[in-house]
Formats: C-alpha cells, structure tokens, sequence
C-alpha cells in the first residue's frame, strides 16, 4: 500500500488470490465436517434416566428426551453421537442437531451430536417407609414392607431380610408402580419370615442392576427387633421337637426318623407323639405361664418298643410344663423352675414345590378316596415343572 491509501496493480492480485484461496479452505472445511446435504444447528436437550424398550425397525432400547424441562418425555430411536448414557441420572445436553437431506428409508432425518453435557443430576433412590428403624415386628406374622423409589430399572425392587452377620433370611421381588417411566413411585409387599428369626434382624431394598444383575441402587438398611414374646408366636405355629429330657434330666435329641410334634390352638393342644395322636387342653397366664392338662389323650395304635417308650416318657412330660418362652426361634417350654424340657423348632409350612409328598388316599376310580398299607409308598416331588415320584411299583415323572 502506498502512502496514498491505493494499492498497487501486482499487490491488489495476489491480495485478492490469497482472500479466494482463504475461503475455498474454509469451504472445503466446512463441508468436511458437515458432509454434503446436510445442515446443522445447536439446541439444548434433557435425556432421561432410563432407556426403554421401544420398537423401530427391530425391537431396541430408546432415549426418552425433551426440550422443555417441564414437559413431558418422547422417544429418540436413534444414538447421541460421542454420547455415553449413564442409567439413573438425567442429562441437560447441548446438541448439534443434524438435519440429513434423503435418508434412508428406515433411518431418521435428524441426528444429533454432543457438542457438551451441561449437567447432570441423580435422579435414582430407593427408600423403605415401614417398617420404621428399630420397629418390633412379630416374627409369626406376614410383615408387610413399604417403600417408594425413583428412577429404577424397569421398577425392579428386591426386598431383602437378613441377619446382623449378612446371612440371608429371605429375599423376595417386587415391582414399583409409576405413573411414568423415570418417575417417582411406590412399593408394597407382604413376607413371612423362615423361621428361626433372630432376636434382631436387618431390612434393605435394592434395585438390580440391568447389566451385571447385583444392586445398583440400595436403601438405607432398616434395623428391626423380632417380638420373641409375641403370644402368636407360641400360638398357631407347627412345633417339631427337637429335644427332650431325659430321665437322667439330661435334653437328648429326638430318636432318627421319628416325628413328635405341637401345635397349640383357641385352648387346645395336638399333635403326633412319635407313633399316636395326642391331643388336650392348656391355658396361658401372665409372665408366658403356660399350664397343659393332665388328662391327655391319645390314640392307642401299637409301636416299636423304642418308639412307644419315647412316646412314653414325652406325654409324661406335658403335664410338667409350667411356662414358655421363645429363644432364637425356638419354643421351650420349662417346668416350675424355669428349667427346660421340651424344645422345639417352627415347621415351615409346606409348599407345593420342593416339598416330598406321600400319598395319604388315593381315588379307587368309583368316587372314592381310600388308602391302604401300599398307598404310603405313592410319593411325588415338584419341582422345576416336573413331577416325579414312587407310584408304588415304579418310578414315574411328567411335566406340569
């Protein structure tokens, strides 16, 4: 440039060379990253916590995005580029939103690519309502557990008992009702506990991780005490003995393959004494004085003497019985003294599955159901959908 302002003739050439070859760069960049017959703009989005299952082509799992923060949720069949959902937080992204001039038929004409998250938040959480912390429940009772959650894999809850060392008591599943996916809702299911239960027990909730299948998001553990004095716990629950004692006033196990149980009822106490049916009366007091009848009764069918002698002794022991009470799970029942001389275990109430059945009657085809000295030998066991068992001869096994 002179000093006048004007440009030579030689200079104003290149000058104007340089400024086309500046933009034809530009150009050639521009369209390598945009790609021909594409156009580009920048918004902001919210993606929510959880994919869902939704079908395009195929079925797949979606994004469930928005522009208005407060609006509601639509599906997004296609990937984010260079984006990576984590499952349980909701994402504000800002996009490029790429608009692609004759897709495919089975493609979508918008694509999105993160330019950068601009923030995140944790939307998951899981929480037991009841029972409370440090709650007493009564272990022969169905305890019902409530809780609410947010953000679950498909609302997925797993409720979960267990002992002060970790042991497993009891785990059963459950599903959250939401009004929407991502939202917040509740849970309630009722379970009874295995007994034994121990004196304190520990509650947790979790939801399971979609990929690995352990827990992805947990609650607070609960702390609970088991009401071992609970008067339901002596009532209405099968008793097996356990032990017994002895005439030396030793507690000795029960005899191998023999059965002596209790169950006391409305007043009345019954059961099997190892070969007869036993039944009587009883009576409770304050501080779990528990008095049982003098006069009772019994079936007189013929046993193995070693059998009848242990069947002997236990009914002469009844009469002594002066108190209970409940210990880790187990019922004992004490003389005046508060000395033990019955102990017994809760029987878990059968189930059809994992159960060994024997036959107890058998339909003789003309409307009747009889037994005999080789119904007894009739057994099944379900299990897995299969049902297999002794017909009384021979093996058998089928489906159901």
């Amino acid at each position: 440039m002179t000093d006048g302002g004007i440009i030579p003739a030689t200079n104003r050439f290149h000058w104007k060379a340089d400024l086309t070859m500046t933009k034809t760069i530009f150009m050639i960049i521009l369209l390598s990253i945009t790609g021909p017959g594409v156009a580009s703009v920048q918004k902001t989005i919210v993606v929510g916590p959880a994919l869902v299952e939704c079908t395009g082509v195929a079925l797949q799992r979606c994004y469930r995005i928005k522009e208005d923060p407060d609006g509601a949720y639509s599906l997004y069949y296609d990937r984010i580029e260079g984006f990576e959902h984590q499952h349980g937080y909701e994402y504000q992204l800002l996009v490029e939103v790429i608009t692609v001039d004759n897709p495919p038929a089975d493609a979508s004409s918008i694509r999105y690519r993160l330019v950068r998250e601009l923030g995140r938040e944790a939307v998951q959480f899981i929480r037991i309502s009841a029972p409370g912390g440090s709650e007493t429940i009564d272990p022969a009772k169905p305890v019902t557990v409530k809780g609410t959650g947010r953000g679950l894999f498909e609302g997925n809850v797993v409720i979960r008992f267990e002992d002060l060392d970790g042991n497993l008591l009891v785990q059963v599943p459950t599903t959250m009702q939401q009004q929407d996916i991502g939202a917040p809702g509740a849970w309630q299911k009722n379970i009874t506990l295995p007994s034994p239960v121990p004196q304190t027990i520990r509650l947790i909730a979790f939801s399971p991780s979609p990929l690995e299948g352990d827990a992805a998001i947990t609650s607070i553990p609960v702390m609970l005490t088991t009401d071992t004095q609970a008067q339901s716990g002596l009532e209405n629950t099968p008793w097996r003995l356990d032990r017994y004692r002895d005439e030396s006033g030793n507690m000795v196990p029960v005899f191998p393959e023999t059965i002596i149980d209790a169950e006391l009822a409305n007043g009345r106490i019954s059961g099997n004494a190892g070969c007869n049916h036993y039944f009587g009366s009883y009576s409770t007091g304050q501080d779990k004085r528990l008095t049982l009848a003098t006069d009772i009764g019994s079936t007189l069918m013929a046993c193995p003497p070693p059998v009848s002698r242990q069947e002997r002794h236990y009914l002469s022991l009844l009469p002594v019985i002066a108190a209970w009470q409940l210990q880790d799970g187990s019922l004992l029942l004490l003389d005046k003294d508060n000395q033990p001389v019955l102990s017994y275990l809760a029987v878990k109430p059968a189930t059809l599955e994992e159960t060994n059945w024997q036959a107890g009657g058998i339909n003789n085809g003309r409307g009747g159901v009889v037994s005999s000295k080789s119904t007894q030998l009739s057994t099944a066991l379900f299990a897995n959908g299969m049902v297999s068992g002794n017909a009384g001869c021979n093996h058998f096994k089928a489906s159901y």
